[in-house]
């Protein structure tokens, strides 16, 4: 018995191409095989960032690129730099939730 029959989900077809409502996309073996090796060893979450970021805007040919953990978090991160204009020194001074600034 399969991991999503154990927990009594039924499988769907996905006709709507990369669709996180249904699971996003299937991973290709060699990203499994990079997440593999990519979970033998500890580094620094900050450089593997801004190595991700540069290698995807080399990739992409853009200026720049930030890798989020999905769209939302993209549309927050996006909002926040064209508020600041990337700024960190404004991006600290956002007010948080619960905040009483």
């Amino acid at each position: 018995m399969g991991f999503y029959e154990q927990l009594g989900v039924r499988r769907v077809i996905n006709g709507a191409a990369a669709f996180t409502l249904v699971g996003g996309s299937l991973m290709p073996d060699e990203v499994l095989d990079a997440m593999r090796s990519a979970s033998q060893s500890y580094v620094d979450m900050h450089e593997l960032h801004a190595a991700a970021g540069a290698r995807l805007a080399e990739l992409t040919k853009n200026d720049a690129a930030y890798v989020t953990s999905g769209c939302a978090a993209a549309l927050v991160l996006g909002t926040l730099g064209a508020i600041t204009k990337g700024d960190p020194r404004l991006i600290v001074r956002m007010p948080r939730e619960g905040s009483r600034d």
